[in-house]
């Protein structure tokens, strides 16, 4: 009888062990399924981020000086284009043109990384810690009017946070002046000229992708416009064009006692060496608008 019972007990110890072999085994491919969804799910964001890209309109509108994103292959080194990596080179993939005005820096330690799934958890973004920065092509834009599109989302709600900048005369720059403020700045022979507009103020529990766009002309002066719409946000008719700008991506005044950097993602950078018409402009936002889900305002 006592042989029986652990006969018995030793048969359901065995089949409890398989049972729960079995069980594991099931777990683990459903993790792996959920995982691959997951990987196929943000793949085809990627792919449709890419196909956007490709057919919107910007490389057609005339006068394109300057584009940088992040979702195509070319827009970085095949070596850097890895889930935070550093990123020597920030490639132009204007079409417009053979002169590329790509944004390098080889300071590692100014670099800023290669972040996959920075917007909406599917775009990536060129991700700035607060100390780097990246020197650019600019003199297309002395002695000329243009147009200006930026996406992003900053990090950090500390005072002066500027994502286009220059020298250190800081000449012109557009970026955060506090937690509550974006400023449009320009400096130097034209004297100081800056406008704010009141944003809300910032929140880490709730990151806020913006598009932003900026007009400097001779005939209208500044104007500037937060996710787009009929109306801009703020304006001048101060015209000054700049006339001694060397720009810069993620900080406002290098070579200043106090360099003015930039905390946050980057995910697209449009320079035109013009004022684009309405439509032109609504055209570019109405693409930037749909690539990162950003509702125009």
């Amino acid at each position: 009888m006592n042989i029986k019972t652990k006969t018995t007990f030793g048969f359901r110890k065995a089949f409890s062990l398989i049972e729960i072999s079995v069980v594991i085994l099931i777990i683990g491919i459903l993790i792996a399924g959920i995982s691959q969804g997951i990987d196929m799910y943000n793949d085809f964001n990627l792919a449709k981020a890419r196909n956007i890209t490709k057919n919107s309109r910007v490389g057609r509108i005339s006068n394109l000086e300057l584009w940088l994103e992040t979702t195509l292959e070319e827009s970085f080194k095949t070596s850097e284009r890895r889930d935070n990596s550093s990123i020597s080179v920030w490639n132009d993939i204007n079409i417009q043109s053979s002169q590329k005005r790509s944004a390098s820096q080889s300071t590692l330690a100014n670099q800023s990384k290669l972040i996959f799934q920075a917007f909406n958890k599917s775009i990536p973004a060129v991700r700035f810690d607060g100390g780097d920065y990246y020197p650019f092509d600019s003199a297309f834009m002395n002695g000329a009017d243009f147009t200006i599109f930026v996406v992003e989302q900053r990090t950090s709600g500390s005072n002066n946070s500027f994502f286009i900048g220059g020298g250190s005369n800081g000449v012109f720059h557009l970026g955060y002046s506090g937690a509550s403020l974006i400023r449009v700045g320009q400096y130097g022979t034209a004297g100081v000229n800056l406008f704010d507009y009141t944003i809300p103020t910032f929140s880490s529990t709730q990151i806020t992708s913006r598009i932003h766009t900026f007009t400097l002309t001779s005939a209208n002066g500044k104007k500037y416009w937060l996710n787009g719409g009929s109306t801009p946000e703020g304006s001048s008719v101060n015209n000054s064009l700049l006339s001694q700008y060397s720009g810069y991506i993620g900080v406002a005044e290098i070579g200043a006692t106090t360099p003015l950097y930039y905390t946050g993602d980057i995910g697209e950078i449009i320079i035109y060496s013009k004022e684009l018409s309405t439509k032109e402009r609504n055209d570019v936002e109405d693409y930037l608008s749909k690539k990162y889900g950003i509702i125009i305002s």
